[in-house]
């Protein structure tokens, strides 16, 4: 009865008029759509040919755009632009030609691909037959260029480590081989080896080597050493006598019992190999506080869709709001 009237039927404009706009134009998409489909189906004949548009505007290509490639970025101008520009841009040098510009237009079912590329290309004046992203939206191309620089990080990053992954094993690899011909006579001469197998990308430092040293024996991470996972240990580092050094080590505080612990191992290794163990332990459990978040609202979002929720609804305010929890998750519950 928002219009005075009562008549039993519930208009999209009573609902709510952003939510009508909106509507109204998926549902003139999908008859365009449609009718795209219909035309395939029928080649021949004026009559089954769909109605082309030759009055879309820059502007109205851009909000079909955004409409189009926003669903995962919540819609935001910029960030949706910049997602169909790279859906169309496959190498991603920055640049569209004609033809490309006209298959990706055409894939987001808009017309007229030739006519708006030439008028972005027009825009300084002069046509260049290419079109560049900041022809195509100076903002999209901002996202465009920090998205690809994140990305071309990231690729280093893990390159990096892959080079890390093989100094280490070529380490290792040099030292089971016995190309280091030096005696271990102590304790310290055995640290030192130690030091030059895992120190590789750790610029040799004494003690984060030794502490990579340790981790590396240490497989079940309860900072103890029994003695078959030290002989495996100073196997792999090419050191001979092995068990030698570990009675040794074991007998540091007067007696053996044949367990070798990290603070019988090295001190300054000790303390760094616990901070390590602190630092991953409160990363897991941020993950799983993380975790628990996401499902406690994934939870939540069941109980308002399984009407479970006991707030009562007394205004339209109230029903919009639930409508939003229960259907806004894919579109940033943007209202």
């Amino acid at each position: 009865s928002k219009d005075g009237n009562k008549d039993g039927i519930l208009r999209v404009e009573d609902f709510d008029p952003d939510a009508a706009v909106l509507v109204r134009q998926q549902l003139e998409e999908e008859r365009a759509a449609k009718a795209k489909r219909s035309g395939a189906r029928h080649p021949t004949g004026d009559h089954h040919r769909p109605e082309v548009d030759d009055t879309i505007s820059v502007e109205e290509m851009k909000q079909r755009l955004i409409r189009a490639h926003g669903k995962g970025c919540g819609f935001d101008p910029a960030r949706s632009l910049a997602a169909a520009w790279r859906v169309m841009d496959v190498s991603g040098d920055m640049k569209l030609t004609k033809a490309e510009w006209a298959e990706g237009l055409r894939n987001a079912g808009i017309p007229n691909g030739g006519r708006l590329f030439n008028a972005l290309d027009a825009a300084d004046g002069k046509r260049h037959g290419i079109l560049r992203v900041e022809d195509f939206d100076a903002a999209a191309a901002e996202v465009v260029r920090d998205q690809l620089a994140q990305e071309a990080a990231a690729h280093a990053k893990k390159e990096a480590q892959l080079d890390k992954q093989r100094k280490t094993q070529a380490g290792l690899d040099i030292a089971a081989m016995g190309k280091d011909k030096k005696a271990i006579e102590t304790a310290a001469d055995l640290k030192h080896r130690l030091v030059q197998v895992f120190g590789v990308d750790l610029g040799f430092a004494r003690g984060p080597s030794l502490a990579a040293a340790w981790r590396a024996m240490d497989v079940s991470g309860d900072l103890k050493l029994t003695k078959a996972e030290w002989g495996e240990g100073m196997r792999r580092a090419g050191v001979p006598e092995a068990m030698r050094m570990f009675n040794r080590f074991d007998a540091k505080d007067g007696h053996r019992d044949g367990i070798l612990t990290l603070d019988d191992f090295d001190e300054e290794a000790a303390a760094i190999v616990r901070e390590q163990i602190a630092a991953e332990q409160a990363v897991a459990l941020k993950k799983e506080q993380e975790i628990d978040k996401q499902m406690k609202f994934r939870e939540g979002l069941e109980v308002h869709a399984l009407g479970t929720d006991q707030n009562k609804i007394e205004t339209v305010q109230d029903l919009k709001k639930r409508l939003v929890q229960v259907f806004g998750k894919e579109v940033g519950f943007d209202r």
